[in-house]
């Protein structure tokens, strides 16, 4: 895609408005589907078995990790990491090879929740720790969600490189996943690795969701909120057609590009943003045609280009009625300029006014 285009070479993927509108499945989790312990009667477990002689050291970890859970349900967040840090304490010191398995379980769920803490408190660098730490206990529970996990905490940091080894590691041990592919294609996207990102964007439509039918209420939803397995919803699907959209644009596969955009419209025909879009690419799709008449020195079809930028400012247009955005307003007027150049081009100087 040429440098000098409308965008002037900028991408509008954001990571920030993405993972934060994935991150809201999490947040929007109703609190009848889980009916935890409570932090008191947690604690009067914990005192009753601390009295105790010879106390089960697995069991009191247990405890502490969810009476972790219980407090970070609750929002008291400094509590929680206490609780997740002396859980993971005492399941480090055991050395029982008999039951080593359940230990290493137990000790890869206080991690997965210790960092799942820190990523909810944006402390992505300690949760990218604490996740490793998961990894590394390789005991028999969701290595592809800590992995997953962590790829999203590199992702938020902008270390594309580190995340994309990390989603393509989930991959390999949970494929046909399209959340996992989704993310990695965001990856390609940032390392300019277009074609890779289209592949994947395009992989991740085609998979079929989690087969979920079988699982009780609790069991679905909880994998739906919490997990990389969740199913792909209408609005995920519609994120998915915008990411390819932008990458096709980037190689100048503009009418592939304006095929997503209007799948993704269908959707959600009352997002401006993606109105925005798409009028971008009409009026990008003009410029690059021009821009390459040009090049190979062939007379430019500007009736082609006045029909590309009146498309641009109705879409520039229907997203003024949706939103602020200063870009909309700023697009429009230069659509309406490139529209005006390209009438003149025609000898219709009268429409350019």
């Amino acid at each position: 895609m040429d440098k000098d285009k409308m965008q002037n070479g900028e991408t509008e993927l954001s990571n920030e408005d993405l993972l934060d509108s994935l991150d809201q499945q999490e947040d929007d989790f109703e609190d009848d589907f889980f009916k935890p312990l409570t932090v008191a009667e947690l604690t009067e477990l914990i005192e009753t078995d601390l009295k105790l002689e010879n106390p089960d050291v697995m069991i009191l970890g247990s405890l502490y990790d969810q009476r972790g859970g219980a407090r970070d349900w609750d929002s008291d967040f400094i509590a929680a990491e206490e609780d997740y840090i002396r859980a993971i304490e005492l399941l480090e010191s055991i050395n029982d090879d008999f039951d080593r398995c359940n230990q290493l379980n137990y000790l890869q769920h206080a991690y997965e929740c210790l960092g799942n803490l820190y990523c909810y408190t944006k402390q992505n660098e300690k949760a990218d720790r604490t996740y490793t730490k998961g990894i590394e206990c390789d005991g028999h529970g969701s290595v592809v969600n800590l992995l997953y996990k962590r790829g999203v905490c590199a992702l938020k940091e902008g270390h594309f490189a580190e995340a994309l080894q990390d989603f393509s590691a989930a991959i390999s041990k949970g494929p046909n996943n399209w959340k996992l592919l989704m993310y990695r294609g965001i990856c390609y996207f940032h390392l300019e690795e277009f074609q890779n990102a289209i592949c994947d964007f395009t992989e991740a439509l085609l998979t079929e969701s989690k087969d979920l039918s079988e699982l009780n209420e609790f069991s679905r939803k909880f994998i739906q909120t919490f997990s990389c397995f969740s199913e792909m919803e209408a609005k995920h699907k519609a994120e998915i057609l915008e990411l390819r959209a932008q990458c096709f644009e980037q190689l100048d596969r503009f009418d592939e590009a304006l095929a997503d955009y209007d799948q993704a419209i269908s959707i959600h025909p009352d997002d401006g943003w993606l109105y925005y879009l798409r009028g971008k690419c009409h009026a990008d799709k003009a410029f690059s045609q021009k821009h390459q008449a040009e090049c190979n020195h062939i007379p430019v079809d500007h009736a082609h280009a006045i029909i590309e930028y009146s498309q641009a400012i109705e879409d520039f247009s229907r997203a003024l009625e949706f939103g602020s955005d200063t870009r909309y307003a700023r697009f429009l007027s230069s659509a309406y300029l490139s529209r005006a150049l390209a009438y003149e081009k025609e000898n219709q100087s009268d429409l350019a006014i």
